[in-house]
Protein backbone atom coordinates (compact mmCIF):
# COMPACT_ATOMS: atom_id res chain seq x y z
CA UNK A 1 0.00 0.00 0.00
CA UNK A 2 1.07 3.60 -0.84
CA UNK A 3 -0.11 7.16 0.20
CA UNK A 4 -1.23 8.66 3.16
CA UNK A 5 -3.90 6.04 3.91
CA UNK A 6 -1.35 3.17 4.49
CA UNK A 7 0.76 5.52 7.28
CA UNK A 8 -2.41 6.92 8.47
CA UNK A 9 -3.95 4.95 11.43
CA UNK A 10 -7.34 6.83 10.90
CA UNK A 11 -7.59 5.35 7.06
CA UNK A 12 -5.43 2.15 7.33
CA UNK A 13 -8.23 -0.12 8.16
CA UNK A 14 -11.00 1.07 5.71
CA UNK A 15 -7.87 1.04 3.20
CA UNK A 16 -6.77 -2.58 4.01
CA UNK A 17 -10.98 -3.59 3.64
CA UNK A 18 -11.18 -1.91 0.51
CA UNK A 19 -8.12 -3.74 -0.72
CA UNK A 20 -9.11 -6.86 -0.02
CA UNK A 21 -12.62 -6.50 -1.96
CA UNK A 22 -10.73 -4.93 -4.77
CA UNK A 23 -8.51 -8.41 -5.05
CA UNK A 24 -11.58 -10.32 -5.08
CA UNK A 25 -13.34 -8.37 -8.04
CA UNK A 26 -9.74 -8.51 -10.44
CA UNK A 27 -9.49 -12.08 -9.59
CA UNK A 28 -13.07 -12.53 -10.99
CA UNK A 29 -12.75 -10.06 -13.34
CA UNK A 30 -12.98 -11.06 -17.35
CA UNK A 31 -10.79 -11.51 -20.25
CA UNK A 32 -10.58 -8.96 -22.46
CA UNK A 33 -12.67 -10.96 -25.19
CA UNK A 34 -16.22 -8.82 -24.20
CA UNK A 35 -14.91 -5.73 -24.99
CA UNK A 36 -13.45 -6.98 -28.82
CA UNK A 37 -16.48 -8.81 -29.28
CA UNK A 38 -18.44 -5.74 -28.61
CA UNK A 39 -16.32 -3.32 -30.17
CA UNK A 40 -16.39 -6.04 -33.41
CA UNK A 41 -20.16 -6.04 -33.06
CA UNK A 42 -20.93 -2.00 -32.90
CA UNK A 43 -18.41 -1.72 -35.99
CA UNK A 44 -20.33 -3.94 -37.63
CA UNK A 45 -24.14 -2.35 -36.65
CA UNK A 46 -25.15 0.36 -39.52
CA UNK A 47 -26.79 1.84 -36.74
CA UNK A 48 -25.05 1.61 -33.27
CA UNK A 49 -25.75 3.44 -30.32
CA UNK A 50 -23.76 6.38 -28.50
CA UNK A 51 -23.07 4.60 -25.68
CA UNK A 52 -22.55 0.76 -24.39
CA UNK A 53 -21.88 -0.88 -21.50
CA UNK A 54 -19.60 -4.08 -21.12
CA UNK A 55 -18.16 -5.58 -17.93
CA UNK A 56 -19.05 -7.26 -14.62
CA UNK A 57 -22.69 -6.27 -13.60
CA UNK A 58 -21.29 -5.17 -10.41
CA UNK A 59 -19.39 -2.58 -12.53
CA UNK A 60 -21.72 -1.83 -14.71
CA UNK A 61 -24.80 -1.25 -12.72
CA UNK A 62 -23.37 2.02 -10.68
CA UNK A 63 -24.35 4.35 -13.28
CA UNK A 64 -27.32 3.85 -13.51
CA UNK A 65 -27.72 3.45 -9.51
CA UNK A 66 -25.74 6.35 -8.98
CA UNK A 67 -28.95 8.21 -11.60
CA UNK A 68 -31.79 7.11 -9.09
CA UNK A 69 -30.59 6.62 -6.29
CA UNK A 70 -30.38 9.67 -3.76
CA UNK A 71 -26.90 10.67 -3.20
CA UNK A 72 -26.58 9.38 0.45
CA UNK A 73 -28.04 6.15 -0.22
CA UNK A 74 -25.67 5.60 -3.50
CA UNK A 75 -22.64 6.23 -1.46
CA UNK A 76 -24.01 3.86 1.58
CA UNK A 77 -24.13 1.26 -0.89
CA UNK A 78 -21.21 1.65 -2.98
CA UNK A 79 -19.28 2.21 0.97
CA UNK A 80 -20.31 -1.40 1.75
CA UNK A 81 -19.95 -2.73 -1.18
CA UNK A 82 -16.36 -1.72 -1.67
CA UNK A 83 -15.99 -2.91 2.22
CA UNK A 84 -15.62 0.90 3.86
CA UNK A 85 -18.57 0.46 6.18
Amino acid sequence: MVGGAATNEAYRAALERFKVQQDKDEAGASTPEPVAQLVERILRDPSPQLRYSVGMLGQRIVIPAKQVLPQRVFEWVLSRVLGLD
